[in-house]
């Protein structure tokens, strides 16, 4: 952490007046002149990032995000999120057998689409 932090607790609350409430998630793109927080979702540092202006202007640059696979990029992390990344937080939290069988069957069917997709 270039502001010095131990955890990513200190880091948020540090930049949050008064404090972060909420869940500190990573990743996490810190503006380190304002020291505000950009964003904490990686589909949007992304897209950030890419049309971002780093170095020397005459230098080849790595396209993170290329126009012509954009629609597919969303709609992958559209259901990478919803499947996979809420599923598992979905059944880590449930209190009910139902919720849990529900939410496992949506990781399964995310898993057997990136298997797909591989």
């Amino acid at each position: 952490d270039p502001l010095g932090h131990s955890d990513l607790r200190e880091l948020y609350d540090s930049l949050v007046p008064g404090g972060f409430r909420g869940r500190c998630t990573a990743p996490l793109l810190v503006d380190l002149r304002s020291k505000k927080i950009v964003s904490n979702e990686s589909g949007d540092i992304v897209r950030m990032i890419g049309t971002a202006e780093f170095g020397d202007e005459g230098k080849d640059r790595t396209e993170l995000r290329p126009p012509e696979l954009g629609r597919e990029i969303d709609e992958t992390n559209d259901w990478v999120y919803r499947l996979l990344n809420d599923g598992v937080y979905r059944c880590g939290f449930s209190t009910t057998q139902g919720a849990y069988d529900l939410a496992s069957a949506d990781v399964r069917e995310g898993l057997d689409r990136c298997e797909s997709v591989l």
